[in-house]
């Protein structure tokens, strides 16, 4: 049985320019990318992040490759003693270790590399079938791998054919297409067209959903068999996982199905466990048995995420096991919600029809950066922080990026509407490895429009002016890293906007868009 669904290799066609293509493994792991120049070895996360710290013997194998300087792209994936690949959760010690400084062993960790973008001079601008030849110079070894690939033409049965065998091959979690003609692109690269291997579940319907135009859903579970379980997921025995994608097709309540899913998620809260699954598909009937709650815990390791349920202000709070980790630490950074804080609902109602003023600073910390907006409502401040890319020319909030990943920020005083400059090593705004540098990069005034559980529409007005770049002189002076260059001139920012929450399967995103006028 094919491991896609027959529409996805049509959707993918359409999308990739006339030429050939590389069909490439997926493998389940980290994004990095690896800088060598002379003796010296960097590696990057996919955010930016330096690992370095994490992977010493690795970095070792990695000056083997060449004597050149080169910049090599690839993903880091951790194997078991029987080599098996555990997936990328595994990988979490190794952040964790960059942060908390201690030394863990990588000897289990391998570098699968698909790209190379530097070889004593910048080739990005070279197609990669140009760039594999490059990639063909370098040494490889046992701990790193150049990627399996074949060259297909674009034909749907070659590259059915192609997917299938990258997906099959030991370790893979799908296929990635790439046009054999592009250049390299730095960020989302609309010529990579990614094949997410489905895996299999059989589950029993808990009930039919009847939708529009004859077709149905289905809400689906398997048996309740271990006392972890969280009782409000649990109906007549059953753990309920969640409902499939619509199909045509006609069950009953008792039977069971098999259905394809991508990714599997673990979830813990002060109830117990329960589980979700993500963009599932009917397959059809099945006599099979049903699967278990240890091939849940399977998936959740191979192809999964594992997630902790807390509270703030009372309501709902949901983060990774990794981000859990760094709160405890007080280094947490992102937090998301069922619904806004009704503090923050009230005193943005009592601002209707208000203008009052609003303060965007950019903060620094090392290599990493955001953006918050502040906000003056009364006696404090309300605030959301926009996440935004090192790399990018511009502020994310001036880009035509729409949809930026953001959020909340917990009340703070009004002293933080004039403030910036740099606070001390594990002060406020600072790591314990980093200052925080604070720039005011846009002033003005705001008001709010409309406000409820998920939507808060807001206007903002910018005053004109020179930014004052005086904190990062100062850091300069100090010999501080600082992730980014700005512009003379104040943002403008004036214009309507929505922060909206985005219910995406079980997660609870804060976004924040620019309103058409």
């Amino acid at each position: 049985m094919n491991k896609f669904i027959e529409s996805d290799y049509g959707i993918i066609l359409s999308n990739i320019p006339e030429g050939n293509l590389s069909v490439e493994k997926k493998m389940n792991g980290f994004h990095a990318t690896i800088h060598k120049k002379d003796d010296e070895v960097k590696i990057f996360s996919e955010q930016k992040k330096d690992l370095t710290f994490a992977f010493p013997t690795l970095i070792e194998e990695i000056k083997k490759l060449s004597k050149e300087d080169f910049i090599i792209d690839g993903e880091l994936v951790p194997y078991d003693e029987k080599g098996n690949t555990l997936g990328r959760n595994a990988l979490m010690k190794y952040t964790g270790a960059v942060k908390s400084g201690k030394k863990v062993d990588d000897s289990n960790i391998k570098l699968h590399v698909w790209d190379i973008v530097y070889f004593n001079k910048p080739i990005d601008s070279l197609s990669l079938k140009e760039r594999i030849e490059y990639l063909k110079k370098l040494n490889f070894n046992d701990r790193i791998k150049e990627i399996e690939r074949k060259i297909v033409s674009k034909d749907i049965e070659e590259l059915k054919k192609a997917i299938n065998w990258a997906s099959d091959l030991e370790g893979s979690e799908g296929a990635v297409v790439k046009d054999l003609d592009a250049p390299y692109f730095f960020g989302e690269n609309s010529s990579w067209k990614k094949f997410r291997k489905l895996s299999p579940l059989v589950v029993e319907v808990i009930e039919r959903v009847p939708k529009k135009r004859n077709l149905y859903n289905y809400l689906v579970g398997i048996k309740a068999d271990k006392k972890f379980l969280d009782k409000d997921y649990i109906k007549n025995g059953f753990l309920i996982l969640g409902h499939t994608f619509n199909t045509d097709k006609i069950f009953n309540t008792g039977d069971r199905i098999q259905i394809l899913v991508e990714e599997v998620w673990r979830h813990e809260g002060k109830q117990g466990v329960h589980y979700s699954i993500h963009k599932p598909r009917v397959v059809d009937k099945t006599n099979e048995n049903l699967s278990t709650i240890d091939r849940l815990e399977d998936l959740v390791t191979s192809i999964g995420a594992s997630i902790i349920h807390t509270e703030l202000d009372g309501h709902e709070i949901i983060i990774s096991e990794e981000l859990a980790e760094s709160k405890s630490r007080g280094e947490g950074k992102e937090i998301e919600v069922l619904n806004f804080p009704q503090r923050m609902q009230e005193s943005f109602k009592n601002m209707i029809g208000k203008w009052n003023d609003y303060v965007m600073q950019v903060h620094t910390r090392g290599k990493t950066l955001h953006y918050d907006i502040r906000h003056k409502v009364d006696d404090h401040l309300e605030g959301i922080t926009l996440f935004g890319r090192s790399t990018e020319d511009r502020l994310p909030i001036e880009t035509k990026r729409n949809n930026i990943r953001s959020t909340i920020k917990l009340p703070q005083p009004t002293e933080w509407l004039t403030f910036q400059g740099i606070t001390k090593k594990g002060g406020i705004g600072a790591t314990k490895h980093n200052p925080g540098i604070f720039t005011i990069i846009s002033k003005g005034k705001y008001t709010i429009h409309k406000v409820d559980d998920h939507v808060i529409h807001i206007e903002y007005k910018s005053d004109k002016g020179k930014i004052d770049k005086r904190p990062l002189e100062e850091a300069k002076k100090e010999g501080l890293e600082y992730s980014k260059d700005l512009p003379d001139e104040l943002i403008d920012i004036t214009g309507k906007y929505s922060w909206h929450i985005a219910h995406i399967g079980n997660r609870h995103i804060i976004l924040f868009d620019k309103l058409n006028e």
